[in-house]
């Protein structure tokens, strides 16, 4: 079986890749450089030509053929790969007519467990999104008690109103529920001490990207005994970047994307250096469905998976591009049983391409905050 064409497709807001074979088959994957998709779909262009006629069945050959090909890497290159990769395990599966993660052993687990994403502009629409998610079934919630401070506010104002909103939820929701935080990487290490003393009493599942993800010797010098588990790593693109920040000993999880961080081929490699270290897995997943069913084949596959993030796969325009997602009973995603990722893509659907949201955040003193 092989390569006979690549394209990509840009709908909405999301990057798509479709391999299609010499024997018909059509496999599709998503690129995850959701920041830039020009410049990731330009890279798949380029792969295009390189990999025409290669071995649909090898996407390790393939991707050290990419990988050591160019002078340069970086989130392009590997966002563009990344959906190949997928799109590629994808064709695989439908060739082999099994489920991908048939073809990695099999499961080791029936279900996924998820969490959701809550929101409100104040804490009682907080805490209404929250009940909605534990009436839904969701026993998992994720929100940003950062998204309306800086790190030029004053540090005890930062921690109260972290303590504050954060309070309100754990009330909500009680105890059998599990809540993540993220933060945007709006915290400082001075602020850092302040904050977790705040959130302390409410046993955070973890708290989430409080810097940018190439600090790993800040992270294992602000978290080398917090009581608060650490979990990042969802812009990092090779598995060398995800060496290091294991090796520095920082985090609790790690967060791959799998469409960003060199595909499904890849995440598995993440994955078992993480199991080799006991740091547990939850990918990070802030894309459309096909990014939903490629990370759910590698939760399905590897022993310390923990949780998955996850937004709302049946919601419009989602439901365009693919109209059956991947099952969801409850706060679990269902193994799905059909060949390759299992589920079907409308790359027809007639989307118009979204522009990104590139505006940087600009706080009172005239600098600029990490978005």
């Amino acid at each position: 079986m092989k390569i006979a064409r690549i394209q990509a497709h840009h709908l909405g807001p999301w990057l798509y890749v479709s391999v299609e074979t010499d024997n018909g088959i059509v496999g599709v994957g998503e690129a995850g450089l959701w920041s830039f998709p020009r410049a990731a779909a330009a890279v798949i262009e380029d792969l295009a030509d390189l990999l025409a006629g290669q071995d649909a069945t090898t996407p390790e050959r393939i991707f050290q053929r990419v990988d050591r090909h160019a002078h340069f890497r970086g989130s392009a290159v590997s966002a563009a790969l990344s959906g190949i990769d997928i799109a590629l395990w994808d064709a695989i599966g439908k060739h082999f007519e099994q489920p991908i993660y048939r073809l990695w052993g099999g499961p080791v687990r029936e279900r996924i467990r998820l969490y959701a994403h809550i929101a409100g502009t104040t804490n009682d629409e907080l805490v209404d999104s929250a009940e909605q998610a534990v009436r839904e079934g969701f026993t998992a919630i994720r929100f940003d008690p950062f998204k309306n401070i800086w790190p030029t506010d004053g540090v005890a104002s930062i921690a109260e109103h972290v303590r504050t909103e954060v309070g309100a939820v754990r009330r909500a929701v009680g105890n059998d529920v599990d809540i993540c935080l993220e933060c945007h990487f709006k915290l400082t290490p001075g602020g850092v001490p302040s904050v977790l003393r705040a959130i302390a009493d409410y046993r955070i599942m973890f708290i989430e990207d409080p810097f940018p993800p190439e600090s790993f010797s800040l992270l294992s010098r602000s978290f080398p005994t917090s009581e608060t588990p650490l979990a990042t790593g969802e812009r990092l693109t090779s598995l060398g970047e995800f060496s290091d920040l294991l090796d520095a000993c920082a985090v609790s999880y790690i967060r791959p994307d799998v469409c960003v961080a060199g595909g499904l081929t890849q995440a598995r490699k993440i994955a078992a250096l993480a199991e080799a270290r006991g740091v547990g897995v939850v990918p990070h997943n802030w894309l459309s469905p096909v990014s939903t069913a490629a990370s759910v084949h590698l939760d399905a596959s590897i022993s310390n998976f923990v949780i998955q993030e996850y937004t709302a796969d049946d919601a419009y325009p989602k439901n365009l591009v693919v109209p059956s997602p991947v099952v969801r009973e409850g706060g679990y995603l269902l193994l799905p049983p059909s060949p390759g990722l299992g589920i079907e893509v409308d790359l027809r659907c007639g989307l118009d391409p979204v522009a990104a949201r590139l505006a940087t955040p600009a706080m009172y003193d005239g600098s600029f905050a990490n978005y």
